[in-house]
């Protein structure tokens, strides 16, 4: 089910830019990307992707092809230890343990297509505004609001390494307009060092509350 609804999505926007790798200087289409898919996988039966990288995102399309279960991980995170997930589970979520032992939360590839759909429709993400990404991958919030929307709405990608203000406003730097996903702390610091790139069409906050003052203070100066 995800597999082919990636592969529909790679056919109907071949042509167009689907992954922008700053760090690296690398760009992908759709097609290259659904090209480099098609690469042989692993045999095991969970895949472990990691980093904020192409190569995180190559995973999660091999995995899917491949009939495997996603568990993404932070980068420095060991493979955590469970019981063999029930039938059906395609993806598996660790949460964040801020408040207890950390946890596996499982997905079917319905809830999964369903969850990137909800997002899409509610936070307004749209193709002509890729998506720069510098929180994690790994975590549900960049999962879902990042990788999915790639794979299977088409919602172009632009991988921007740092979080630091001048490291997002170079990787904002020649497209133009973006959607900027953080945390409160981000927003803060980025409003901070006036380091909000100036073709920030949608900002998206999430991980804790976001300060009223805040939003006030970016919202007067940035619209």
């Amino acid at each position: 089910m995800l597999y082919d609804r990636w592969r529909q999505i790679a056919r109907e926007y071949s042509a167009e830019i689907a992954l922008c790798d700053v760090p690296s200087g690398r760009a992908w289409t759709f097609a290259e990307l659904a090209r480099e898919g098609e690469a042989h996988g692993a045999d095991e039966p969970l895949c472990f992707p990691r980093g904020n990288s192409a190569g995180f995102v190559l995973d999660v399309v091999r995995a899917w092809r491949d009939g495997r279960i996603v568990c993404p991980l932070e980068s420095a995170q060991s493979i955590p230890a469970f019981p063999k997930p029930p039938s059906g589970v395609v993806h598996l979520k660790a949460t964040s343990a801020t408040t207890g032992a950390p946890k596996l939360v499982a997905f079917t590839a319905a809830q999964l297509a369903a969850d990137a759909e909800n997002i899409v429709s509610t936070m307004g993400l749209r193709r002509d505004w890729p998506n720069l990404g510098v929180v994690s991958f790994a975590h549900s919030y960049g999962f879902s609001n990042l990788i999915t929307p790639l794979l299977l709405h088409g919602v172009p990608l632009i991988i921007g390494g740092a979080a630091l203000p001048e490291a997002v406003r170079r990787a904002a730097a020649g497209v133009p307009a973006i959607t900027l996903a953080g945390v409160p702390a981000l927003w803060c610091a980025w409003h901070d060092a006036n380091g909000i790139p100036e073709n920030v069409r949608l900002a998206i906050s999430a991980g804790a509350p976001l300060p009223l003052a805040l939003e006030k203070q970016v919202f007067a100066e940035r619209g």
